[in-house]
């Protein structure tokens, strides 16, 4: 083996280093970018108590509509069923 194929293998490991190098500093970039919009949608405990808020008001809300769809339907079954005996 020569001097120079010896110093081209070193340079194409040196490249392959610098490569893996550089996936993993995105990466790590990418994580740190995901904890900062973690930590920032954490710290905000206003927005998510109205948030929860919001959201416990939709579920009682579709609570009530579905009780009253399912009685409504109940009674339009009712009265059409001839085996019921709710009339």
């Amino acid at each position: 083996m020569t001097e120079d194929d010896k110093l081209r293998q070193d340079l194409e490991k040196v490249e392959q280093l610098e490569s893996k190098i550089k996936t993993e500093l995105s990466d790590l970039q990418s994580k740190i970018d995901q904890m900062t919009n973690d930590l920032s949608t954490y710290t905000n405990t206003e927005a998510q108590r109205r948030e929860a808020e919001e959201l416990k008001q939709v579920d009682y809300d579709l609570r009530l509509w579905f009780e009253f769809k399912s009685k409504h339907m109940l009674k339009m079954h009712c009265r059409r069923c001839v085996l019921c005996h709710h009339f």
